[in-house]
């Protein structure tokens, strides 16, 4: 079964520099857990971004790194003013170069933690599977393999 069984489900990423904002209206991306073709094409566009000599084109490559697994946000603003997520058309209009550097890189990070927190859970449950690896003994599978 896969990690992340719901595929409406998501890791929350936010910006560093936010860190000092109280949880509850800390501006938050929801990333979706990405598929091993999504994680790659994600990785192609920002090696590709990062070699890229002309920098709009390399904003262009960022921008669609973005796409990949940024599915919404919540409390977000600019200028003071409530942000809509899925209004954002470009994202340099209201990002940093530096910010969309680090939620495109980031969206990495925030699901591989994620699945992480996810298959923990899942197995401080006590699966079966989980409970036989936690009784057998090393010498039994050592024997086992030797005869």
């Amino acid at each position: 079964m896969p990690v992340c069984a719901d595929p409406n489900d998501t890791a929350p990423l936010s910006l560093k520099s936010d860190a000092n904002i109280a949880a509850e209206s800390r501006p938050t991306f929801q990333v979706k857990f990405l598929t091993d073709s999504e994680l790659r094409q994600l990785r192609r566009l920002l090696k590709a971004a990062s070699e890229e000599k002309d920098e709009d084109k390399a904003v262009a490559k960022v921008e669609e790194a973005l796409r990949v697994g940024i599915v919404g946000a919540a409390n977000l603003a600019f200028r003071g003013k409530p942000l809509d997520f899925d209004a954002i058309k470009n994202f340099g209009d209201y990002f940093t170069s530096r910010e969309m550097w680090e939620l495109a890189y980031g969206q990495i990070e925030a699901v591989t933690v994620g699945e992480q927190d996810r298959f923990l859970s899942g197995s401080a449950q006590g699966s079966d599977q989980a409970d036989s690896a936690q009784d057998a003994k090393p010498d039994d599978a050592n024997q086992s393999q030797a005869s």
